[in-house]
């Protein structure tokens, strides 16, 4: 019997998979999903060790996913269907009624089979006879009762044996040859392994951007394992780990669509661009679309080329709009959380983003990771360098940044920066240069508002404490910051709340016991409600002192 992995399957949760490899002329088999109701027990590889008539059978037990129909014929013309739709399940009874049908030639033409067209209805009923964590017995509609055996777990991509997957080698992982779903906002690309990621990186690397698609994270997802120490550095020289492929090209091929982690996180981002291979680095090169609650963990991201580049960000190195002949893209970022180790010899560095040259959307993001630049670059918890106006609100900075130029949410130049409202640092910042001492707690040329903000973190300059809220207003004395006020620091933080252009009622020194009172709390939550109910409100942190509810301690 002949073998071969021609369709692009991908099995993801909610899912009891039964992937049926058969010959052309035997009754189309089906693959199915019962629901998360069915024992954790069950999360596995399963297989049918025996072969009837060149029919092999694997069983993927994973939890996301509709029911999925799936076809190989392994004798003459290669062949393959799959098949979407929904399940009902009475007692042991699962009723499958599939809708939407992708058939492939050889070639990956589409074409038919069997007559099982795109449009038609096809429903088949199976029965779980039974189920242990060793055995798994079910019955098709025939009457045909087989038996499967659990022959290993799932692996972290999610992926058995028998997927038709693709790996380029190079320490590189597998890469999925399709998605499911089709794209829109109801039926969104799904994203629940490494594999599935690549894929979207691949494609973009090809000039694909996505405009006006969706993205749905169902799962967590690893490139690799144990890329940083405990105390966030590199561990190891990362010889043997995968560099990952930013998603989006270049500035005229960025990304352009939704992509939604749900809540889920991307792990073991290892990106080392010291040739310069990408302008900008992140999970996202080049971003003009939307990224939603999405957390980036045990990743290394690094552009140290000795060429100039515009960024390096946990989520992306560039935000910047892009438009087309008839519709416009703009960068938004909201619900997303950094722990990488970011690095950038460039225009910019950030948790989130590296550079931004777009009036980007960033709210209720926060930053843990180390950001540190070298050269010129600026170093921002939230976003490195902005150039043009953009709005940062609810964000909070954990992580020690570091750089000629750095601060706890921007570190910016430009005309007309950004709006940075009701956003925290408890951060330690590092001024590394000594000559310009523009190090800040909050961010460094701003422009038209600055409100509601606190620092606590640690300025240091070479010889001293640095500014606890900002250094002064871009082009100051011309401009001011006649909309900033109401913004606090940590007495012990800084040698001074501010540079040039502020006032006793817009930066606020207070004391550490100060702070952790009620009052205080109180304060702070009664000027966010006066600013507009998508401001976030305060509760008091574990250490003591009020930061964002949207922190989880």
């Amino acid at each position: 019997m002949k073998t071969l992995k021609v369709m692009p399957l991908l099995f993801f949760a909610t899912a009891l998979c039964l992937s049926i490899v058969c010959c052309k002329d035997k009754k189309e088999d089906i693959i199915i999903d019962p629901p998360v109701s069915l024992s954790e027990k069950l999360s596995g590889h399963w297989s049918n060790k025996a072969s009837d008539n060149n029919v092999s059978v694997i069983i993927s037990i994973n939890y996301n996913g509709p029911g999925t129909i799936a076809l190989q014929d392994l004798v003459d013309d290669y062949w393959g269907v799959s098949a979407y739709g929904t399940y009902t399940l009475t007692d042991s009874k699962l009723t499958a009624n599939y809708t939407k049908v992708e058939v492939l030639d050889a070639d990956w033409n589409p074409t038919t089979y069997h007559g099982f067209t795109d449009g038609q209805n096809k429903t088949v009923t199976y029965f779980i006879k039974s189920c242990d964590e060793k055995k798994l017995v079910i019955q098709d509609e025939s009457g045909k009762t087989i038996e499967y055996e659990k022959d290993g777990d799932v692996d972290d991509n999610n992926h058995s044996d028998d997927d038709p997957i693709v790996n380029p080698g190079n320490n590189r992982g597998p890469v999925a040859k399709s998605f499911r779903g089709s794209g829109t906002s109801s039926d969104p690309y799904i994203i629940s392994d490494a594999s599935e990621l690549r894929k979207l990186s691949d494609d973009c690397a090809t000039g694909m951007t996505y405009r006006g698609q969706y993205f749905k994270m169902t799962a967590n997802v690893t490139i690799n394992s144990n890329v940083l120490r405990p105390d966030g550095e590199l561990k190891g020289d990362g010889s043997n780990l995968e560099q990952w492929i930013p998603i989006g090209k270049d500035q005229e091929h960025p990304f352009c669509g939704t992509f939604d982690g749900k809540g889920h996180t991307i792990s073991g981002l290892y990106i080392v661009n010291k040739e310069k291979t990408y302008d900008a680095v992140g999970l996202f090169s080049w971003l003009a679309g939307t990224v939603l609650s999405l957390t980036i963990k045990d990743s290394y991201i690094s552009s140290e080329s000795t060429a100039w580049v515009w960024g390096s960000g946990g989520i992306c190195g560039r935000a910047e709009s892009f438009s087309t002949s008839d519709n416009s893209y703009k960068p938004s970022i909201k619900g997303c959380i950094n722990y990488s180790h970011i690095i950038c010899v460039g225009w910019g560095a950030g948790g989130i983003v590296g550079d931004n040259a777009s009036a980007t959307v960033i709210d209720k993001c926060i930053n843990y990771g180390i950001i540190e630049g070298k050269a010129a670059s600026y170093c921002g918890g939230i976003i490195g360098r902005s150039f043009t106006k953009s709005s940062i609100t609810n964000c909070v900075n954990y992580g020690r940044i570091s750089n000629s130029t750095a601060a706890g949410i921007l570190s910016c130049m430009g005309s007309k920066t950004a709006d940075v409202l009701n956003c925290a640092n408890f951060g330690e910042i590092y001024d590394t240069d000594g000559k310009n001492l523009s190090s800040c707690g909050i961010c460094v040329n701003t422009s038209k508002a600055m409100n509601n903000c606190v620092n606590y973190g640690t300025v240091h300059f070479p010889d001293g404490l640095g500014y606890g809220l900002f250094n002064e207003p871009y082009n100051y004395p011309y401009n001011s910051l006649s909309n900033t006020q109401r913004n606090y620091y940590l007495e012990t933080s800084c040698s001074k709340g501010y540079q040039n252009g502020g006032s006793t009622r817009s930066c606020i020194s207070m004391t550490s016991n100060e702070m952790k009172q009620q009052a205080f709390l109180g304060e702070l939550n009664k000027n966010a409600k006066a600013m507009g109910s998508s401001y976030c409100q305060w509760k008091f942190g574990k250490d003591g002192y009020p930061t964002l509810e949207i922190v989880k301690e």
